[in-house]
């Protein structure tokens, strides 16, 4: 698996987009998978690596780590695709099955008073929209870019 010094900033935490593919372009859309991790893990959490799992909310929802409390995670892998009208990008997930076969789903933000923000897998929501940046060009600047 080959890194890449592409980061995303969310929440002022820095994350690591490694490519599964020996890709060399800054963004990599398209047929491109992706593992997502945090660059920092918690201390409750088994690895930083983001997963999708299903069960306990409504819609499959993205958490870190391995098993999330005995509730299935769902295999398949992350994907970057352009928002023309954005100028921008968004993540999908693309489930190792689905129906149909290769069919990927939007990655959108969710928030409901119980459980506050949540990035969940669904195409009823509008997708959360990213703007990515080499941490290289902006070290020691902290921005948030979402």
């Amino acid at each position: 698996m080959r890194q890449n010094n592409v980061h995303l900033l969310y929440s002022k935490l820095f994350l690591r987009m490694l490519k599964t593919e020996n890709i060399n372009d800054f963004i990599f859309t398209g047929y491109t998978s992706l593992d997502i991790v945090f660059e920092k893990k918690t201390k409750c959490a088994e690895s930083s690596k983001w997963v999708v799992v299903k069960g306990g909310f409504m819609e499959p929802w993205i958490g870190i780590g391995g098993g999330v409390n005995g509730k299935s995670v769902i295999d398949g892998l992350f994907k970057i695709e352009t928002i023309r009208s954005f100028r921008g990008y968004k993540l999908v997930f693309c489930p190792t099955i689905s129906d149909p076969t290769g069919q990927c789903n939007n990655i959108g933000r969710f928030f409901d008073n119980e459980n506050g923000l949540r990035l969940i897998m669904s195409e009823n929501f509008k997708p959360f929209e990213v703007v990515f940046v080499d941490v290289e060009d902006t070290a020691g600047f902290g921005r948030s870019v979402v």
